[in-house]
């Protein structure tokens, strides 16, 4: 009876070891917002086109115990990049930066930001757009009789910054002149 009750202590345990395996494994992914300046567009342009976008991420996979990590894989849209476990021997922590390309950027259409419609405002504007793109992660775990993939995904931002146009010199003294000679 006591052999019967061990043996199906071991059968529970060993059943449910790949929960724990499972439950222990993920990848931990930060990113910070991708920064872009853009000149003043025309007034009464709403859509944006975007340049290239370059998102610093930092993943940090950690696999279940008794499991070693075999890869690891990000795409950000039809972007991807891909890393093996040893890449991840040295350091638990890898940083890298997956670069966007604008062909796979659709316009954005934001009303009031950037545009010459309003020129007594301050053009240095920054606009975070939260929830821009989404990166997908796939962290595979491995033992010697076994493999696990985890999925995660980490919702990515823009932070866009506003440039006016530097007035040139000549412009700027003119204007100063102009104001000194209204104050007579």
């Amino acid at each position: 009876m006591r052999g019967t009750l061990i043996s199906l202590t071991i059968i529970v345990l060993v059943a449910t070891w790949p929960a724990w395996a499972e439950s222990d494994s993920r990848p931990i992914l930060r990113a910070e917002a991708a920064s872009v300046e853009l000149q003043l567009q025309p007034a009464g342009r709403r859509l944006l086109r975007l340049p290239n976008l370059d998102f610093a991420l930092q993943i940090e996979p950690q696999c279940g115990v008794g499991m070693h990590i075999a890869s690891v894989s990000i795409s950000i849209a039809d972007t991807s990049k891909s890393f093996r476990g040893m890449d991840f021997l040295e350091q638990s922590t890898l940083e890298t930066t997956i670069r966007l390309p604008r062909r796979q950027i659709g316009p954005l259409a934001i009303e009031r930001f950037c545009t010459g419609e309003d020129q007594n405002s301050n053009h240095n504007n920054v606009l975070l757009i939260r929830d821009a793109f989404t990166a997908h992660v796939s962290l595979r775990c491995a033992d010697d009789v076994r493999e696990l993939v985890v999925y995660e995904t980490l919702a990515l931002a823009i932070r866009m910054v506003c440039k006016a146009p530097e007035r040139d010199k000549s412009n700027a003294i003119a204007d100063q002149e102009s104001s000194v000679s209204s104050m007579r």
